[in-house]
């Protein structure tokens, strides 16, 4: 007797479950996986951690500088919108709410002559921050492997990249695969309040 397309789905859903089960169980038992212990910390391999501290294979993520760090607010200088001050990025937008600690940051960014403009982002951690990318002169791309984001802009296009700043520390940004020849990097700082 023939199995039903409704039994193939059961019995295929249900050997999933018990192979996705498994291997929980197997990392779990072998120590890899954090055991919460309180205040969002974690065990590892036995040892205590704060899960804060741990960044992605091939991630950028690098401690925060000593010492306070502002972190900017949207101006106005001669009744037009600022976008930067040297080599950081002034949000045009911020929106906090009263019911979360986030606050929403609206930053525009461009890739023109094989640099970011500007190149450096400062944010707290739990920040909602949108970035309008354009891309002026040529086709960059946009690449924080820590928080998974690769966006590729075309020449003359403008692309909105959303991402969650966390947890702190500091995040190198980078044009990858379009940008053969030369090293073109960006820094998100996310200062833990």
């Amino acid at each position: 007797m023939p199995l039903t397309t409704t039994n193939k789905i059961l019995i295929t859903t249900a050997v999933i479950i018990l192979v996705v089960g498994g291997l929980i169980l197997a990392v779990y038992r072998s120590g890899e996986a954090p055991a919460p212990v309180g205040d969002g910390v974690g065990v590892v391999g036995g040892e205590v951690v704060d899960p804060a501290t741990v960044t992605v294979e091939g991630g950028t993520r690098g401690v925060l500088p000593s010492g306070s760090i502002d972190i900017p607010e949207p101006i106005e200088e001669g009744g037009e919108q600022v976008t930067q001050r040297g080599d950081e990025a002034v949000p045009i937008t911020t929106i906090s709410t009263p019911e979360t600690d986030n606050t929403f940051r609206h930053f525009e960014l461009k890739g023109e002559g094989n640099k970011y403009s500007p190149s450096k982002i400062t944010v707290r951690e739990g920040d909602i921050v949108d970035i309008g990318f354009t891309a002026v002169d040529r086709a960059y791309t946009f690449f924080i492997p820590d928080f998974g984001i690769y966006q590729l802009v075309e020449k003359g296009e403008k692309k909105t990249i959303q991402f969650q700043a966390y947890p702190y520390g500091t995040y190198a940004f980078s044009c990858k695969d379009v940008c053969d020849g030369f090293s073109m990097l960006g820094i998100l700082v996310v200062v833990r309040e």
